[in-house]
């Protein structure tokens, strides 16, 4: 098992032969962000995935929703993104145990920024960030301190993200920029996706 190592950065891609994943296996890999879970799964054992606090995509190619416990998602902010599941599936997820804990379930995949996220000191900084889209997509909101070389795109973007420095003795700081389809998921919701710094 992987428990507690916390070299697993950014997406862990489960391969297809797993049925299980254990107890723990998982948990405490805060550098982890994405995990793409194999279409076979049968379950997810508890705190599998538990205290990884930078979780912020979750694809499920299971068909029927893998069994999960209470536990097996712990410290992973639930609210914050959109799990991803096969198309037909959504309603059986938004149905099972502790996946309708998840608030946004979809079966677009299809939208994603990639990194989702970025730790900087105070100074000015300059990234870079790849937006993946199917379609038409728009900056939604952004923080007035950052600052984007382009708001809008059509399927795969490239974007320069930059950062103004922090005035002196001003604490931390954290923004969300959030990017949105024009057009809408199943439920007519608008379909988004984030990159917090």
């Amino acid at each position: 098992a992987f428990c507690y190592m916390q070299n697993l950065i950014d997406t862990l891609r489960i391969p297809s032969t797993v049925k299980q994943i254990r107890n723990g296996a998982f948990r405490f890999n805060p550098q982890l962000t994405a995990v793409i879970l194999p279409a076979g799964l049968d379950g997810i054992q508890d705190e599998a995935f538990a205290g990884c606090s930078s979780l912020d995509y979750i694809e499920c190619q299971a068909i029927n929703p893998p069994e999960i416990t209470e536990s097996t998602f712990n410290g992973v902010e639930k609210n914050n993104f959109t799990l991803i599941v096969p198309k037909g599936s959504v309603e059986a997820y938004k149905s099972a145990s502790h996946w309708c804990e998840f608030k946004r379930i979809s079966s677009d995949q299809k939208f994603v920024c990639r990194p989702m996220k970025a730790k900087l000191l105070n100074k000015s900084n300059v990234r870079e960030l790849v937006i993946n889209a199917d379609t038409n997509w728009e900056l939604q909101s952004c923080p007035s301190w950052i600052h984007l070389d382009k708001t809008s795109g059509y399927k795969k973007t490239e974007l320069k993200v930059m950062i103004d420095a922090m005035p002196h003795n001003q604490g931390d700081r954290e923004g969300t920029v959030v990017f949105k389809l024009q057009r809408n998921d199943e439920d007519g919701q608008p379909h988004t996706c984030t990159y917090t710094v």
